[in-house]
């Protein structure tokens, strides 16, 4: 499976996701019976340990999935809509986390290549350009 990159329907799915889990004041269920909040998930909780709780909540998800038909009640089916739905949140808290680690190098490099420009301009420059821009900037003091 290739990289998937977060898209703003992500984003916006996210959103959704989030302010249902905040507001209906839902738990999400991790691993070794632990509930953990929304704000939890996005300030608290390393890519690690989400990716973990991904893999915790497939595992029930599919567990769940098993029951046939006859033996679901309802309370079953709704349980297995809210496993769905944790799941889904939790990957694509994952996603974001990834997206703004990647946006942060991408700054990084936009500014060391920023000042590799700068340098090299300087570099570039004759002795009278640069007593012309020393000159300009006394004049201005």
């Amino acid at each position: 499976m290739g990289k998937v990159n977060f898209t703003t329907e992500n984003k916006s799915r996210l959103e959704e996701l989030a302010t249902k889990f905040l507001f209906g004041n839902l738990p999400i269920q991790g691993p070794i019976g632990t509930s953990m909040r929304v704000e939890d998930l996005l300030h608290n909780t390393s890519v690690n340990s989400l990716v973990t709780m991904n893999s915790h909540l497939k595992k029930q998800i599919a567990s769940m999935s098993d029951l046939d038909e006859w033996s679901c009640t309802d309370a079953d089916t709704w349980k297995l809509e809210r496993l769905k739905e944790s799941q889904e949140l939790v990957s694509l808290v994952i996603g974001y986390k990834k997206w703004l680690v990647e946006q942060e190098e991408i700054s990084e490099k936009k500014a060391a290549l920023a000042a590799q420009i700068d340098s090299l301009k300087e570099s570039q420059k004759t002795p009278a350009e640069r007593i012309a821009e020393l000159e300009k900037q006394l004049a201005d003091l």
